[in-house]
């Protein structure tokens, strides 16, 4: 999912955030990009987001690979055709170390 927010004055980029809900899940967000202000605007970070029902490793990990590869039945069909199709492999196995990474830092 994508999301933004208002840039607090002096606070740079961030690589991760969590944050606690009011409901009790937490919101991993990442990818953040700058958006300079404009007239109409205030400076803001732009980035991906997934929701997660715990702070846990393993939930988050696959929270990010769910939210880009909506099914498993993707995930087995790029696996299985890896051979055929090795840039989009590499693009599955750089997002997936993405999520992990993620994971990491925010914990």
């Amino acid at each position: 999912m994508k999301g933004d927010r208002i840039k607090k004055t002096g606070e740079t980029l961030p690589t991760v955030e969590k944050q606690l809900l009011s409901n009790g899940t937490y919101q991993v967000r990442y990818n953040f990009l700058e958006v300079g202000a404009t007239e109409e605007k205030p400076a803001s970070f732009c980035y991906d987001y997934v929701d997660v029902p715990k702070d846990d490793r393993d939930i988050i990990v696959r929270a990010i690979i769910r939210d880009k590869y909506k099914c498993i039945d993707d995930e087995i069909a790029i696996i299985n055709n890896a051979e055929n199709n090795p840039d989009e492999y590499t693009e599955y196995q750089a997002y997936r170390a993405l999520a992990k990474q993620v994971a990491d830092e925010v914990r």
